[in-house]
């Protein structure tokens, strides 16, 4: 038996191989996948720095911020001011927009976030 052969089978089982010319239609399929179950933030949203506590020491706020508390670097157009700033606490850099946290509107985001924090 040569070794494509032996390559086809698993504990008895006959493997199916994925052939190359299948290959980039399961890569798009993914990749579309992928790309629903991510969005970007919502403008004028801001509710993650909102909703959310933060235990780590903020520039303007030594001691963290307290959940329900509106973040001192949330701008009036709900953008951060320290986007992209080496001070910017590492939970807000982790944080990712998804549908689970954020839902479908802003309202909604901040009562999801909310609850989690509890």
């Amino acid at each position: 038996m040569n070794f494509s052969k032996k390559a086809q089978r698993l504990n008895g089982t006959k493997v199916q191989r994925l052939k190359s010319e299948y290959f980039p239609i399961y890569f798009y399929l993914f990749t579309f996948i992928f790309y629903l179950s991510s969005m970007d933030c919502r403008e004028k949203c801001g509710a993650c720095c909102i909703a959310i506590s933060i235990s780590s020491p903020i520039p303007g706020m030594p001691d963290g911020k307290p959940a329900g508390v509106k973040c001192l670097h949330l701008l009036d157009d709900y953008k951060c001011a320290l986007w992209r700033n080496p001070l910017r606490p590492q939970v807000c850099i982790d944080f990712k927009a998804e549908p689970e946290f954020c839902g479908s509107n802003r309202e909604e985001a901040l009562q999801i976030l909310s609850m989690l924090d509890r």
